[in-house]
């Protein structure tokens, strides 16, 4: 995060931006979207404000958090974790996870990186769709035998 601070006071949004979207998790997106969507999607990243930005990796940056590793057995409502399967870090991640969440369900998708909802949307949208829907039949079980 340091460093994304360094590239955003010396260089300015726009090297910042070009370089965030050239980073693993984004560099797909350049080739998913179309070059027009890529372009709208660039500049509005490009509108941001450095020192928005900046305040946010200083204050809420993942370099800066502290685990909350401990609490995830805590949680007792159902939970959806979907990964790409190319998302090698965040899968790592979402492993760890669902070994820690009772109630999580997890599901990779294929053929997908780290921006499931833009990579994959139709299967982003079933598996959500399909999640909630278990919820509400278990909801409303749960409903009728009490």
């Amino acid at each position: 995060d340091k460093e994304w601070i360094k590239v955003l006071e010396e260089e300015g949004i726009r090297v910042f931006i070009e370089r965030w979207m050239e980073t693993e998790l984004f560099r797909r997106l350049r080739n998913i979207l179309s070059g027009e969507k890529y372009v709208a999607l660039v500049t509005k990243k490009s509108n941001n404000s450095p020192s928005v930005l900046i305040n946010y990796l200083k204050e809420f940056g993942t370099g800066i958090m502290s685990p909350l590793w401990g609490f995830l057995r805590n949680i007792e409502y159902p939970v959806l974790l979907i990964s790409g399967e190319e998302d090698i870090k965040y899968s790592s991640i979402t492993k760890k996870m669902e070994e820690n969440i009772i109630s999580a369900e997890w599901r990779i998708v294929g053929n997908c990186g780290h921006n499931i909802h833009l990579e994959q949307p139709l299967e982003f949208s079933l598996l959500i769709n399909s999640f909630l829907d278990k919820i509400n039949i278990d909801y409303e079980r749960k409903m009728e035998n009490s």
